[in-house]
């Protein structure tokens, strides 16, 4: 599947250039009299950004799919506000009922997004 090559590619995207350093720099030292150079500063930058960056891309291939639903129900919204519903525990809406106005935009979410167990401000009780 696709999210299957993402995953690997994103794996590849961050071994790949400190590999390539790593060989470039062993190519260099055998061929230099100067053991220990650090090679290009560009290689070794990318390197350095890349590689702890594994996990960010990660959570981008997992939660991708999730950000579609989102975004194929929410198509006119923000993608910053899709994002953060991608992130919360909620369930993308299926369908759109009620439409709340928020800021200058137009929310339009089904009635199960709206509805929330308990109401903000109320203790909970023995049965919630």
């Amino acid at each position: 599947s696709w999210q299957c090559n993402m995953y690997a590619l994103a794996y590849l995207n961050t071994i790949m250039w400190p590999a390539i350093h790593q060989i470039l720099l062993g190519v260099w030292s055998a061929l230099d009299d100067r053991p220990g150079d650090i090679g290009p500063f560009l290689l070794v930058l990318i390197s350095i950004l890349f590689f702890p960056l594994q996990g960010f891309f990660n959570m981008l291939v997992f939660v991708s799919p999730r950000y579609q639903l989102w975004r194929n129900a929410l198509p006119e919204e923000p993608w910053t506000y899709v994002l953060r519903c991608t992130l919360s525990l909620e369930d993308p809406p299926t369908g759109r009922t009620s439409t709340t106005n928020f800021g200058s935009t137009t929310l339009q979410h089904s009635n199960h997004f709206l509805t929330s167990k308990r109401s903000v401000g109320t203790a909970p009780t023995a049965t919630q």
